[in-house]
């Protein structure tokens, strides 16, 4: 018995012209299979060898001449120099039975075609020989079509002891009956006498019994709608794991994992590998497109390329959505044409979805905020906003299965669903940063978000408010049934659930919050947060109305600017002003506005407090004989929000008592004046302290020394929000700045400037 490494079916048919040259008498299509086999038969052994060991992948193919096969079994196996064997097949080396043919399409694929759309019918097809069970790695894809009415019934990978043990006519997958085998169920059909989960499900079955898998796994969406799939099977002598894909990105977690003993179950070290598929009174295609096989563990990966899709509402016709020229109008065209990888940019709008975008790709990262001329996320305005709108009839977001989604800038509105309004997340991993969840409603659990089974999901600078649990929990977030949610630099306000969990419920799962705030959720018990005896949560560096135990928590009011007008920056005198942890990877440079945030103790919520303010500087001096004069400023780094009044103090300077920053204004400029009486004292300090709203953001010190020098000195706080009361002599941040030797000066009238 001869042991194939590797082995690979490829059904693709190539035009005439690629085999006018051969010797064998030509045929209407053959395909890359039947071109290696015919190349092998012009030389010799020598070199056939030099021949394979220039190939990468092994083919095996289908041929359709009886010539090839004549010609395979002349030249059946040559070994290479190679690590792995490497191995070429035509028709004759499978076995098919009862329906099961090789059919070419009116594209020229030629296809391993199980059954075809007609009733009752069973097919099979195997490999000849045996091939060790001891370790192996499969991959294959497969196309399920034209169904009558749901569809029926589907096919299952086997492995079995006896190539002639075939199982019943037109029942149970065409597996039913088969003794001393292990199968990968593909079931197209729901019987709901036999507890079927649903009729898009793949299982681990043996013995023949289809109908008490071992395990099961759901796949979404529906492997009935015509579309490739792509199987991965992995052994690895203990431990079995099934991967399901609707493109070729091959998943990082399995959708069924077993340890099982498959030499126990065949009683061999070698079995036969194939297929069988059946119908009954329902009906459709079961069409096997490729197949490899290595008999060792070592997965097969593939490469893919990431694939960049435009959407723009404004576009009149939509294109093939590769460039803003050529956008896709909507976003569901974007993501049901994609792949595996793709990046969906969405232009600035409001889109009025009538239905779920349902994520399909296995890593989809959607981006919005464009103006609809940028080639890469980093060129993006921070006011332009993209608008989701569930217009209070559907949800917006379905991510399940083992699919991972990114969403960047967006505002998600008026979903709405019994669970999870704007989002449901089901066995799958979802990263959001910069997204805004507003009036999004469920009937009973996650008004926004219902982050269910073992889903994984990461929030980063985000703003809920106003998102409502209609009769139960989890007005914002309902984290379920071992489900992580990680919550980064997030504000949660006036979200509200019936019973508990005003912002976030926890059943059955964890969480981690750092550097958020929650502040004013309601619910009729536990307002912010509460969680069941099954869960667990880690909540640190957040501001929890009511307060909740943890390092750097405190329950003091935020301070945003206007929550009536949706505004939920953070004023000079909030609290939550750089007492954050920066100790976060994740944590962005930037926050929800796009603007920086500090080096160091960072804020926390969404937004970072912008504004840091200079020192009050003189910047003219006039030096009279009964006086000095001077003109100073007090400069803020950013456009406040709203007018700041600054309050300026001292008790021995001459200075307006307060100011009016207006908004949108970054400097205000000022007079002071010493009077005489205190100039001629010697080493006389003169303090000025400047306030904004109540909190100090600079002490200004002016000396003049017994040498008549003029002294300014300064202190900044770290952080703008030190209280008026704790401010002290011992100043660790200060400028100084020699200005003035007074001598022979005061009798004159000079004017100065310093720079």
């Amino acid at each position: 018995m001869y042991k194939i490494t590797y082995l690979i079916l490829i059904f693709t048919s190539l035009p005439l012209y690629f085999v006018n040259a051969k010797p064998v008498a030509p045929q209407k299509t053959f395909n890359a299979a039947s071109i290696y086999l015919t190349k092998l038969c012009e030389n010799d052994k020598q070199n056939h060898k030099k021949h394979i060991n220039q190939i990468d992948n092994a083919i095996v193919g289908l041929s359709k001449g009886q010539n090839l096969s004549d010609c395979f079994q002349k030249s059946q196996f040559f070994k290479s120099n190679e690590k792995n064997q490497i191995s070429y097949i035509s028709k004759d080396l499978l076995k098919l039975s009862g329906s099961a043919s090789l059919v070419n399409l009116h594209n020229d694929q030629t296809v391993l075609r199980l059954t075809t759309s007609q009733p009752w019918q069973t097919g099979y097809a195997f490999i000849k020989s045996p091939k060790t069970i001891q370790s192996f790695s499969t991959f294959f894809s497969f196309k399920i079509s034209e169904p009558y009415y749901s569809g029926a019934d589907g096919f299952v990978f086997v492995i079995k002891s006896e190539i002639e043990n075939l199982g019943g006519y037109a029942s149970g997958l065409g597996y039913s009956g088969i003794k001393n085998c292990i199968g990968i169920e593909f079931d197209s059909y729901l019987n709901y006498e036999y507890n079927d989960p649903n009729d898009h499900h793949v299982g681990i079955v043996l013995n023949g019994d289809s109908l008490h898998p071992l395990d099961y796994s759901y796949i979404s969406p529906d492997f009935k709608n015509g579309n490739t799939w792509y199987v991965w099977i992995d052994y690895n002598g203990k431990n079995l794991e099934v991967r399901v894909n609707h493109c070729l990105a091959r998943p990082e977690k399995s959708h069924l994992s077993k340890q099982i003993d498959i030499f126990n179950i065949l009683g061999n070290d070698v079995g036969f590998f194939g297929f069988t598929g059946a119908t009954g009174g329902y009906w459709e295609n079961h069409d096997i497109l490729e197949w490899e096989l290595k008999e060792k563990f070592e997965p097969i990966i593939k490469n893919v390329n990431v694939v960049r899709y435009y959407v723009d509402k404004s576009i009149e016709i939509s294109g093939n959505g590769l460039s803003w020229e050529t956008a896709f109008k909507t976003i569901h065209e974007a993501v049901n044409q994609a792949g595996c990888l793709v990046d969906i940019f969405i232009k600035q709008g409001n889109y009025l979805i009538n239905e779920p975008i349902i994520i399909q790709a296995m890593q989809t990262n959607i981006y919005g905020g464009f103006e609809g001329d940028e080639n890469d996320i980093n060129d993006r305005s921070s006011n332009i906003i993209t608008t989701i709108n569930g217009q209070n009839f559907v949800q917006c977001f379905v991510v399940e299965n083992e699919k991972k989604m990114l969403l960047d800038r967006l505002t998600i509105i008026n979903g709405k669903s019994d669970n999870g309004g704007a989002i449901f997340i089901n066995n799958a991993e979802v990263f959001i940063k910069n997204v805004i969840f507003k009036h999004n409603n469920a009937l009973y659990n996650g008004g926004a978000i219902w982050n269910f089974s073992e889903s994984i999901l990461e929030l980063v600078n985000c703003l809920f408010i106003n998102n409502q649990s209609e009769s139960n929990t989890g007005g914002a977030i309902y984290g379920d049934y071992h489900s992580n949610t990680a919550i980064y630099n997030c504000t949660f306000f006036g979200n509200s659930a019936k019973t508990n969990g005003g912002a976030l419920f926890l059943h059955k799962s964890n969480a981690d919050i750092v550097n958020s705030i929650f502040w004013n959720n309601k619910a009729t018990q536990e307002s912010e947060i509460s969680i069941d005896e099954l869960s667990k949560i880690d909540v640190s560096f957040s501001t929890i109305k009511g307060y909740f135990f943890g390092h750097g928590n405190i329950d003091d009011d935020p301070n945003f600017i206007d929550p009536d007008a949706d505004n939920y920056h953070l004023r000079v005198n909030s609290p939550c002003i750089n007492v954050g942890s920066e100790k976060i990877e994740r944590i962005d440079f930037s926050d929800l506005s796009s603007n920086l945030r500090q080096k160091g103790r960072i804020d926390m919520g969404a937004y970072e407090f912008q504004n840091t303010f200079e020192i009050i500087k003189p910047n003219i001096i006039n030096i009279h004989d009964n006086k000095i004069e001077a003109q100073g400023s007090i400069s803020i780094s950013n456009q406040a929000a709203h007018d700041l009044i600054v309050s300026l103090k001292s008790e021995t300077i001459n200075l307006p008592l307060s100011l009016t920053l207006p908004s949108g204004i970054t400097n205000v400029s000022f007079n002071l004046t010493i009077p005489e009486t205190l100039i001629n004292e010697e080493s006389t300090c003169y303090t000025m302290i400047a306030c904004i709203e109540n909190y100090v953001t600079s002490t200004y010190v002016l000396q003049i020394d017994e040498n008549k020098t003029i002294t300014f000195t300064s202190h900044n706080p770290d952080w703008p929000g030190y209280p008026l009361l704790e401010i002290t002599d011992n100043n660790n941040s200060t400028e100084n700045m020699e200005i003035y030797n007074l001598d022979n000066s005061l009798n004159d009238t000079n004017s100065h400037t310093h720079k």
